[in-house]
Parts: C-alpha cells; structure tokens; sequence
C-alpha cells in the first residue's frame, strides 16, 4: 500500500499487539491524573501525536492528479462555498452527500485503554477526513463513530463532484478492508470496518440554509438525498458502499460497476420505501470492479486489490474549448466534444516501438448512448495502427477505456489500458 497509510499501520500493530508499548509515558500520566476521583476532571496532554498518521498526499496525487475541487484547508460544519448565506436566505444547489460509519470500535474496550481505543478511532476518522479532503469533500459533520461529508463546489459541475465521492469512498474501503485489517487479524481482533452510503440530489432537489438559532446553528442541506445516503449506509454491509439511483443515471453506470443489494435475509431489494408511494431505487457499487480498471490497480485471485505501478503505460490529456487538461484514470469527467488524446510510455520516457512491434488501438465504450449508436467497441487501426499515440473524441456518456495491444511474435501479446470517464 502507499505510504499515506503505511505510516499509521506500524503503530496500530504496535497497539493491537499482546505486548504493545503504546504511549507509555500518555499512560502513565492518564493514569496519574485518575488515581483518585479529585483529579478526575484534570485535562491530560497528548505527550505522543494525536493520530498515528502521518499523512502523505503523495499517493492520491500520483493516481488521481490534483484534485481542483479540493479545499485549501480542512474545516467543518458551514460550507465555504455558502458561507454569504444568512438565516433568512435559502439557496436551491446541487450536491452529493456522504455518510461513512465506523463499525467495530465498541468492542475494543474489552482489551484496550480509553486513551488506546481513542487514537485508533481518532485515526481511522482523520484518514477519512483527509482523503475526503484531497478529493474535494466538505466535511459537514462528524457524529459519533460517523462522518458526514459534502462533495459540491458551489456552480461547479456536479458530476465531477459524484467522481470524486466514488474515488474517495473506494480508497477508503479498499484501506480498511485490506491493509488495516491485516493487522487485526494478525492480532486475532476483529476489524474495524466502514460502511458507506453516497446519494447526489440535483439543483432542483436541495434545499441549502440554516438550521437552529444564531450562535446556535448549522448551515445544511435539506433534501431526500441527503436523508437517502444516511438511510443507505445503514443497509450497506461492512466495507461496502451503497449510491442511490441518481449517482447510476449521472453515469450511466452498468453492471460492472453496480448490483443488487440483498440484505441479511438474502432477500432482493431494489428500491427504499420513502413513503407507501414513493420509493427509490439504490445498488451497491462494486467498488473493488470499478478501482481494477484504474491501470495501478490490480485485481487478485482473492478478489483483493494490489497497487502497482506498471512501467509501460498510457498517459492522457483533453482539449475542451481551446484549453487542454492533463487527464489522470477516472479522476473527473471529460465533457463530450472534448478531443482526447492517449500517449504509450515505458518508465518515464516517450515509448519507442520495437521493428519486431504491432500496435493495435481499440475503443471499449459503455451505457446506453454507445450501445444505441452501435459503438460499443471501436477498432481504429486506419489512423493509429503502429503509432504510439491516438486521438479519440468524447462521444458518450459513460465510463469507458481505451486499449494498447503491443503485439509481439515471439513473446505474450500486451494490453495496455486507460479509462476515462465522459458526461
């Protein structure tokens, strides 16, 4: 794993282990500063860090490019991008919400130290709040073993705000469903797990205003969606993410990426009763599909992840309205009429093809727009066969991705591929 979260587990082992040495020192004065019940109420200071993480931008940074909807700093509560709003205005505004719950925590208490079971909790929830951060989310507020997070930038598009909700949510699961719980199990403790419910309500659907009295309030949304991602994480099973129907129209997704929810009963549920005549449609998103299609993500025969970084690979930037963008995999949407162009590179430098070389360009689209247009897969050999470059243009809604063949005569054929995402 990268070192954004490898910097944490060492010390969570530590921790976790029968012969950890956590924080002696914060011990000794915890337990000093409680001896008797005179000294109960006494503030103790942290003589170690706060959170076992060293936080390391450098990983998403390296996957997902920067991110231009993030915020400068990590705040909470009023979003700063409706901050001029006062308690007699409203304002109608797009915006995807995120709940992310923490199971597990509670049973800690049976081996650990409150200061113990604080920082392992206290960490978890920092390394939510600073990937949520770096992928452009708000952190609205955090209740309990739960965070609740905004992804919108105010008159900004709305579907690079769902992006970022997924790629953040998927890193996070991945995290806690891999390496964290490695060093867990190895401690023969069960692991803490998340579980994620995601919704996106359009301009015509969220409410933007103040809640409660002055010194005494909170600036929210009021919105099914916002209720919807709150009522979804509670369906979600642990390390799973649940969206709501509009997050799959917004995209387009298909059925690589999302499927039908079945609850502990092994029971089908393909829509929330919101009421006895409304209801609404919500899938769980295959987020460990959707990650093995970035080109550093590998899927295992175990169905877990490994990142890694190939050295032969396409790079990708777009030209929309006369301004070209370097495009990292799956990081935001590409407008249609956009001019995409792909680029083969081998450890850093511009690829060179072999005379013994073939170079095969192919098309794989997805959702509904390419199917009707009979254009679900595009072979494009006349104007890029052999060439270690091609143009494309962004045609269809969806998540699609282009494939390099290097074919070789005397060795293994190689696929070399990159998504993109289209609105």
């Amino acid at each position: 794993m990268s070192p954004t979260f490898t910097n944490s587990l060492s010390t969570i082992d530590t921790i976790l282990s029968k012969n950890r040495n956590f924080s002696t020192r914060e011990l000794h004065t915890f337990s000093k500063a409680n001896e008797n019940s005179e000294n109960l109420t006494i503030p103790v200071k942290y003589e170690t860090n706060k959170t076992l993480i060293e936080y390391d931008r450098n990983f998403i940074l390296e996957n997902f490019g920067s991110n231009d909807y993030a915020f400068e700093k990590v705040t909470i509560g009023s979003h700063p991008d409706f901050h001029d709003l006062d308690h007699t205005n409203y304002l109608m505004h797009h915006c995807v919400s995120m709940f992310v719950d923490i199971k597990g925590s509670t049973k800690l208490v049976d081996n650990y130290t409150l200061p113990e079971i604080r920082l392992i909790k206290d960490t978890l929830i920092s390394l939510v709040v600073l990937v949520a951060n770096q992928f452009g989310g708000h952190i609205q507020r955090l209740q309990g073993d739960g965070v609740f997070i905004s992804f919108v930038r105010r008159n900004r598009q709305p579907v690079n705000s769902i992006v970022n909700a997924l790629n953040a949510s998927s890193i996070l699961a991945h995290f806690v469903s891999t390496d964290l719980a490695d060093i867990f199990k190895k401690n023969e403790i069960k692991p803490l797990r998340v579980r994620i419910g995601i919704d996106y309500g359009d301009d015509k659907n969220v409410l933007w205003s103040y809640y409660g009295l002055y010194g005494c309030d909170e600036l929210t949304t009021t919105s099914l969606h916002t209720d919807m991602a709150a009522k979804l994480q509670a369906k979600a099973f642990d390390n799973s993410i649940i969206i709501g129907n509009n997050i799959v129209q917004a995209l387009d997704l298909t059925r690589n990426e999302i499927s039908n929810y079945y609850n502990d009963k092994n029971t089908r549920e393909e829509v929330y009763y919101v009421t006895s005549t409304l209801t609404y449609k919500f899938y769980v998103f295959e987020w460990k599909n959707y990650l093995s299609i970035h080109p550093n993500f590998k899927k295992l025969t175990n169905g877990n992840l490994k990142h890694e970084k190939k050295h032969i690979y396409l790079e990708c930037e777009y030209t929309f309205e006369n301004t070209t963008f370097k495009y990292f995999p799956n990081a935001n949407g590409i407008p249609k009429g956009s001019k995409i162009v792909f680029k083969l590179f081998e450890t850093g430098h511009a690829y060179t093809r072999k005379n013994f070389e073939e170079l095969k360009w192919t098309i794989f689209n997805t959702g509904s727009e390419a199917a009707l247009d009979k254009n679900v897969t595009q072979e494009i050999d006349k104007e890029s066969k052999n060439l270690t470059h091609c143009s494309v243009d962004a045609k269809y809604l969806g998540l699609h991705k282009i494939q390099c063949k290097i074919c070789r005569p005397h060795s293994e054929n190689q696929n070399i591929e990159f998504p993109v995402i289209v609105y």
